[in-house]
């Protein structure tokens, strides 16, 4: 009964969580990246390289052979943010693998399946070499007026 409750309110964390209704922030995942290595591309489709210093409320800054250069975030099509921090993955694994063996084995458990799931969670990003987009400028919408005589 225990079990099936905990897996319940896992389940319907993220629904309640997006039935909050707040207006999203754009630079959330602009501010997770800070201290890694990402790709900017501008509007003119420009990538620019180098590791992302600070994010400001419309700008980022971003050093590029060992200068930092602002980027205004009106110019800026995306961040792609290079590959994922290992010790973040044993950090989750973790913490998953010893609060799900607490509660369900008991705490004598808890401390080696945190220690297995640990290094599963370090195998799994470093395996995880690929680029994700951190941030996307918000899409422009056009409008057409069509006049007649």
């Amino acid at each position: 009964m225990r079990t099936t409750l905990i897996i319940a309110v896992l389940v319907a964390m993220p629904v309640w969580v997006s039935a909050q209704g707040t207006v999203p922030d754009t630079t959330v995942g602009l501010r997770s990246a800070r201290g890694s290595f990402v790709a900017v591309i501008d509007s003119d489709s420009r990538e620019w390289q180098g590791k992302l210093l600070a994010v400001e409320k419309s700008s980022l800054i971003v050093e590029l052979d060992a200068l930092p250069r602002r980027f205004e975030l009106a110019n800026v099509k995306r961040v792609d943010a290079h590959g994922d921090r290992v010790w973040d993955g044993a950090l989750k694994g973790a913490l998953i693998g010893g609060v799900l063996a607490g509660v369900t084995l008991g705490g004598r458990a808890a401390f080696g399946s945190a220690i297995v799931y640990g290094l599963i969670g370090v195998g799994v990003d470093a395996l995880n070499r690929c680029n994700h987009t951190v941030y996307r400028a918000p899409a422009v919408s056009a409008s057409v007026k069509v006049l007649s005589w």
